[in-house]
């Protein structure tokens, strides 16, 4: 969750890393107590318009999130969405991964994974991500020969779209429409109501980062080829169909790591390193130009707004490097550039 949140809150908006409710009204807010009821009122008054089962589970989530404090009241509200979220359930393949990936669970008893993964292959034809969530389901024994079936059913997939984003454009839709805001961010929100538009701009992320996770651990244990070179083949096609498909900068951590892993012949490592490095200097850029925003100020500006827009609208890899472009930033380090330690 850490990562996640690096990732996907501190360095998307600089200054805006803190607690949730510090980001969520304007500075001149007077207490703590108005931030949080600020925040309360935008949940109820988006889970009461809800247009999807995705944004009610969505929105079920976000009520119940310890720093919500969620009242007795709330229950009710948590249900209806709940159930909402229930009956769209096996029609969409992201609350299908979702209830996968938060309860390891298909409703109140367990299904077989490989069930699942036919389920989801008949919603989500040929999406690599569909494996990776019915992974979380496997044993813990790396060494189950369930891994080798998975890792060779994610390597023929023809493409791979995580969840992320999609969570975020789901998220940022209900909360917009309960302000009435365009559902994709726009610059004319922005420039007119940047209060509201900061609230569900930093709101949206705060919740698809909570939830987003699939079961990367499984997957890098899985292809650990020191311990299971039989499946350097498979592993290494997963590592580049991720890396020519991320949307994230976590889906592409992931894949270069994974490249990695799997190289083997001199070429390869050279490629590989030459990846690395550049996903590390960008990386190292990107946080250099977050943290040089002053840490009292807790608006979303005009730069962290584009980057959200250009993230939602396109995907987070088109907008670091549309912000690094900004700044007059290479994607390429320069000669003899070494990562800090």
């Amino acid at each position: 969750m850490i990562l996640v949140r690096l990732l996907f809150v501190s360095m998307l908006f600089a200054g805006l890393a803190k607690a949730q409710d510090e980001a969520l009204v304007d500075p001149d807010a007077a207490s703590d107590a108005e931030q949080t009821q600020a925040y309360r009122a935008l949940l109820h008054d988006a889970a009461r318009q809800v247009s999807s089962g995705r944004e009610a589970w969505l929105l079920a989530k976000a009520l119940s999130f310890p720093q919500a404090q969620a009242t007795a009241q709330d229950s009710a509200l948590i249900a209806a969405l709940r159930e909402r979220a229930a009956s769209t359930r096996d029609s969409d393949p992201l609350l299908l991964r979702l209830t996968i990936g938060d309860t390891g669970k298909h409703g109140s008893a367990p299904e077989p994974a490989d069930a699942l993964h036919a389920q989801l292959e008949a919603l989500d034809p040929g999406n690599a991500f569909n494996t990776l969530a019915v992974m979380s389901l496997a044993p813990k024994d790396y060494a189950d020969p369930i891994y080798d079936q998975r890792v060779q059913e994610m390597a023929a997939a023809s493409h791979y779209t995580s969840d992320f984003l999609t969570m975020t454009r789901a998220s940022y839709g209900a909360l917009a429409r309960a302000r009435g805001l365009a559902a994709l961010p726009s610059e004319s929100d922005f420039t007119t109501r940047p209060s509201d538009t900061a609230v569900a701009s930093v709101t949206a992320v705060s919740i698809a980062a909570a939830w987003s996770l699939p079961g990367y651990q499984h997957l890098i244990k899985a292809c650990d080829i020191s311990l299971f070179p039989a499946r350097a083949d498979s592993c290494r096609r997963i590592a580049e169909i991720m890396f020519n498909d991320a949307d994230t900068l976590m889906d592409r951590m992931i894949a270069v790591s994974l490249l990695e892993r799997t190289a083997t012949d001199p070429a390869d490592r050279v490629h590989v390193q030459s990846l690395q490095q550049n996903a590390d200097w960008q990386l190292a850029a990107f946080q250099e130009i977050s943290i040089s925003r002053p840490q009292a100020a807790m608006m979303i500006s005009a730069e962290e707004f584009r980057y959200f827009a250009t993230m939602l609208r396109r995907d987070e890899i088109v907008a670091m490097h549309g912000l690094l472009a900004a700044h007059a930033v290479p994607l390429q380090p320069p000669a003899g550039w070494k990562k800090s330690e």
